[in-house]
């Protein structure tokens, strides 16, 4: 269904002008009850339709959820949380807890990544098309959380032998040592006249060590990348049905953006705590990081299970779904038809340029906070890293009654502008706040790279939850979880390269994990250049993707109301062909 400027609207083929609407409501029969599942129910099963036939108020999406359906609801993020830290940790053990070189963990990321975006549309256009007692997505969130909790539990259970992993007491002792060293006997000035190895030879040195791993490391990694691969497989299933399910659960305007803010809530209130993961697993109450993991897989499986459980239970749609009639949509012509929408390419560029233009360099945050300003010591660096990421979580905790009221007073997209404008602040400072004489300044950066980071992501959800409204007028389907598997694919797909460039940027600046702290100053220097100036610069392509944005609230409004009719009418003509 198209809109044209003179109000009328192309419906599969026929154009109807806004009068002929309202003619053919007026001339629909009042139906003895206004339950439209009720209504929706007998046409979907193909029963006759005995009742008179329905009006379009009947196909309004139902009231949104009440508060407590919404907190519900919100706590299926803490498992989204802790499957992401669980695999970001995992990640970043590559190599400071390993000590494989960064290209490996690049790598890993980018098949990860790359699996989840081949995943994600499949799974979605299933679940867009399943039809059971527990809705279209429920029975996906209960497998996905199942398998990711087994296989979290698995790779620390089972995780082959190896003489990559220290005791954590032993690498306390070395770390005293080094700085006892380095206080007594300052390093000697580098020769400015040596002859410094290229990013080329730094590129091909890392992949160098990538093959030429010796059997009890190759075991190693095919066992991790099997674990990645599973845990892939498990939270495709769980996330791309639990992102779909949060449209459904609040269908209005005002519903998806306070169903959006509780999701940030609880999944910022986890973060709290998924940030001590990391350092958690260093404490020297273990005898080294694979037993904290274990000991933390335990605890997270104990916490998440009756988390999805009570999502699985306590959640329900609430979006009407009237189908056309004639054959199930196809998985291609959905992906090209949604793709076929402008609006649809700017919220998906806006994703595109904040996770991939600008986040491809926040992989340096690690290594500069643990090897230049902690001096390669590993568990203050994790900790005071979890220190700030704790700062960031309550301030984008306390913004979101602020990002909910912008949004609703001033648009969505003009909300936007005013967080990335924050967000590029925020990534211009880490340059000054990044120094080993003053760590503290650390936690200056969150109060703009944070504030506009979580506030930027909380909007975004709810913009393009407004173009799957603008996508069932127009092409006549309602689906939710495509909507997110196409952004997934296209994010995920960039993504998996991104993360293979990521990891060759840090070999590439001359970075060297077995020289650790030791690293020439000249290394840092482009580090900081990379994780702070150039993200803020590439960011500034988020404000043009929002000149002349359209859908403003009055305008979504409209197209509810649009939505109505269509459905009606589809309706009407299911009820009068059985």
């Amino acid at each position: 269904m198209s809109i044209n400027n003179d109000d009328s609207a192309t419906v599969a083929g026929a154009e109807v002008s806004a009068a002929e609407v309202e003619d053919a409501m007026a001339s629909l029969e009042e139906p003895e009850t206004t339950d439209a599942t009720a209504t929706v129910g007998v046409l979907a099963r193909g029963e006759p339709a005995s009742a008179a036939l329905p009006s379009s108020k009947d196909f309004h999406d139902q009231p949104d959820a009440p508060t407590k359906e919404l907190v519900i609801y919100s706590l299926g993020a803490i498992i989204d949380e802790i499957g992401t830290a669980a695999f970001r940790n995992l990640n970043a053990l590559l190599v400071i807890g390993f000590g494989f070189t960064p290209i490996i963990a690049g790598l890993f990321g980018g098949l990860k990544v790359l699996c989840d975006g081949i995943l994600d549309p499949v799974v979605a256009h299933f679940s867009d098309n399943t039809r059971s007692r527990w809705g279209r997505r429920r029975p996906y969130i209960l497998a996905g959380g199942l398998l990711m909790a087994i296989f979290s539990l698995t790779t620390w259970l089972a995780l082959p032998e190896t003489n990559r992993i220290k005791p954590n007491a032993e690498m306390r002792a070395k770390q005293k040592e080094k700085d006892k060293e380095r206080a007594e006997k300052p390093a000697s000035p580098k020769d400015p006249t040596a002859k410094k190895p290229g990013a080329w030879q730094n590129i091909s040195k890392g992949f160098k060590e990538v093959f030429a791993s010796n059997p009890q490391d190759r075991r190693l990694l095919i066992f991790l990348l099997i674990m990645f691969f599973g845990v892939s497989i498990a939270s495709t299933l769980y996330n791309a049905t639990y992102w779909a399910l949060g449209i459904e659960v609040a269908p209005s305007y005002e519903g998806r953006t306070r169903a959006m803010a509780w999701r940030q809530l609880a999944n910022n209130l986890i973060a709290i705590v998924a940030s001590g993961f990391l350092p958690f697993c260093f404490l020297p109450i273990f005898r080294d990081f694979k037993q904290g993991n274990l000991v933390l897989a335990v605890l997270m499986l104990c916490i998440g299970v009756p988390l999805f459980l009570m999502c699985f239970f306590g959640v329900r749609e609430r979006t009407v779904v009237v189908r056309k009639k004639g054959k199930k949509p196809s998985f291609f012509r959905s992906a090209f038809e949604i793709g076929s929408t402008l609006e649809f390419w700017r919220v998906t560029g806006l994703f595109f340029v904040l996770g991939k233009a600008m986040g491809i360099f926040q992989v340096f945050g690690m290594y500069l906070s643990i090897y230049y300003v902690f001096r390669g010591d590993v568990l203050r660096g994790t900790t005071y890293g979890a220190g700030v990421h704790i700062v960031s979580v309550v301030i984008g905790l306390a913004a979101i009654p602020l990002v909910v009221w912008m949004c609703n007073r001033f648009d969505k997209h003009n909300a936007f502008r005013v967080a990335l404008g924050l967000l590029l602040i925020g990534s211009v400072i880490k340059y000054f706040c990044y120094n080993p004489d003053y760590p503290l300044l650390l936690f200056i950066v969150p109060f703009f790279y944070a504030l506009g980071h979580s506030s930027v992501y909380n909007i975004l959800g709810t913009m393009m939850a407004d173009i799957t409204d603008l996508d069932e007028l127009q092409c006549g389907e309602r689906r939710e979880g495509m909507f997110g598997a196409v952004v997934s694919v296209i994010n995920k797909s960039t993504a998996s390269l991104s993360a293979v460039v990521a990891g060759a940027l840090v070999v590439a600046v001359g970075f060297d994990i077995s020289q650790g702290a030791e690293q020439p100053p000249e290394v840092f220097h482009k580090m900081r250049i990379l994780f702070s100036i150039v993200p803020a610069v590439t960011g500034l392509l988020g404000f043009a993707l929002l000149i002349k944005y359209p859908l403003t609230q009055a305008r979504v409004a409209e197209i509810k109301e649009q939505l109505a009719v269509l459905r009606a009418r589809r309706a009407t003509e299911s009820a009068s062909a059985h």
